[in-house]
């Protein structure tokens, strides 16, 4: 569960909708993941499921990224738009972990990922979870610099 830095509740609720709204309207991320002394980034298609605060991804087991994320979860990342504004520009910085899916949870987010993306269905890759440990969207469209930032419940 995602929560506010604020503590108020009204702002709360009004910061988290931008950022899942923006989440939801997007499709691409950049993930990063490090294991000793290897760090490594990828670009992978996404869906969100809002109800449960997460992303989900697909991503064949045996590729440099996701061999990372089985030997450590944790992951930081970026979801942006391509624009030459500054004054368009509109992004987010996430940290989170990593789960690889499996049995009813990898059956419903696979459903989920095929109906989003139906080109999937032609692959048999493995669907992983991201489960964000923290938040912040970038917002210059509602004023330069403007912010709202989350952290995860402890």
């Amino acid at each position: 569960m995602i929560v506010e830095y604020k503590t108020n509740k009204m702002k709360q609720s009004i910061e988290l909708t931008k950022i899942w709204d923006f989440l939801c309207t997007r499709h691409v991320l950049s993930i990063s993941t490090y294991t000793k002394s290897t760090i490594w980034s990828a670009s992978l298609f996404y869906i969100t499921d809002t109800k449960n605060q997460c992303l989900y991804i697909m991503s064949a087991e045996n590729t440099r990224h996701s061999q990372m994320f089985l030997n450590n979860p944790f992951v930081s990342g970026t979801i942006s738009d391509q624009t030459i504004k500054i004054s368009e520009l509109v992004g987010l910085q996430f940290s989170g972990q990593v789960f690889l899916l499996k049995d009813e949870d990898e059956i419903t987010a696979r459903k989920l990922y095929e109906l989003h993306f139906p080109i999937a269905t032609q692959f048999r890759e493995s669907i992983w979870k991201i489960c964000f440990t923290e938040l912040k969207l970038t917002d210059n469209t509602a004023g330069f610099g403007t912010k709202y930032c989350c952290i995860a419940n402890e």
